[in-house]
């Protein structure tokens, strides 16, 4: 896997970690020069272990920034003095999103990680889904397991075979009614409690539809909001592409501190992770596409 960041973004993040400025303070530096969020669990290893590792040897982190070092070599070095930890990976990996999401809280890469598992690779082996209700019905499946296995709670009024009243169960939470949007995720269900994400899911596969539920979108507050729309044809997801830039110039748009948004355009026809992603991420005012899902 390539690492989430540049040398010029990794200056950035061993400076302020290393001078215990707090996460916050961090992502608002990330999100000036339009770069990725550090998440939690990130940030925890940098200020643990990292800057431990640097402190004991300075040339360490100018090597670092151009070399990823990762928490395996740290704790080799720490083994050496004797002051061995046993934590593995390093705070660019996939696998700190998930231990973010096992915290409550679920950024967006790991959100796209979890919704490729959820979908089949292709259509070998599996039925194509007739009709835009069937369609919808898919997904709701596919995000259902995407809360699932994030250990959220899921309500949309989609959903088929839930409870009427909220059980809490764990990973097995969910609820058959909507707040305000398709699907909404929580992280443990208490009375008024804030969202963990929020996801619209329009099925109507034309630009004016598509953008009333995004615009809708834009109005909720959660860390994470996801917008799912469709074309006919996979040349005419490009105008919801430039809309969505047009719009947001053109109203001067501003977003709530730390929220990050996901756009995913699939087509008629499409494999499962062909899903085109458009992304902007927390602190920044900047849509970036980022390919396709399959790509991710």
């Amino acid at each position: 896997m390539a690492p989430r960041y540049t040398p010029a973004e990794r200056a950035i993040l061993y400076a302020c970690t290393f001078g215990r400025l707090p996460l916050e303070t961090v992502n608002q530096v990330l999100g000036s020069v339009s770069s990725r969020q550090l998440p939690a669990s990130s940030y925890q290893m940098l200020t643990s272990g990292y800057a431990k590792f640097f402190a004991d040897d300075p040339a360490r982190l100018g090597n670092a920034i151009f070399k990823p070092v990762s928490m395996k070599e740290i704790a080799a070095a720490a083994k050496a003095s004797n002051d061995f930890e046993s934590e593995v990976g390093d705070f660019e990996s996939d696998e700190n999103a998930a231990a973010v999401a096992h915290g409550g809280l679920l950024d967006g890469d790991r959100f796209l990680t979890l919704l490729k598992e959820a979908l089949p690779t292709d259509w070998s082996g599996h039925d194509t889904v007739p009709g835009a209700s069937g369609w919808t019905q898919f997904m709701t499946d596919r995000l259902t397991l995407v809360a699932r296995n994030a250990g959220l709670g899921i309500c949309s009024h989609y959903l088929e075979d839930a409870p009427r009243t909220w059980k809490n169960e764990g990973a097995t939470r969910q609820l058959r009614r909507e707040y305000g949007f398709d699907f909404t995720l929580f992280r443990d269900w208490t009375e008024y409690e804030q969202p963990a994400v929020l996801i619209e899911h329009e099925n109507a596969w034309n630009l004016r539809a598509f953008l009333a539920d995004f615009w809708k979108l834009m109005f909720g507050y959660a860390p994470l909001r996801v917008m799912f729309g469709y074309h006919a044809s996979e040349s005419g997801i490009s105008a919801y592409v430039e809309r969505i830039r047009e719009l947001a110039r053109a109203n001067s748009w501003t977003y709530p501190s730390g929220t990050e948004d996901i756009v995913l355009l699939g087509h008629n026809g499409m494999e499962p992770h062909a899903f085109r992603v458009l992304r902007r991420y927390a602190n920044s005012g900047e849509w970036r596409e980022s390919g396709v899902l399959s790509g991710l």
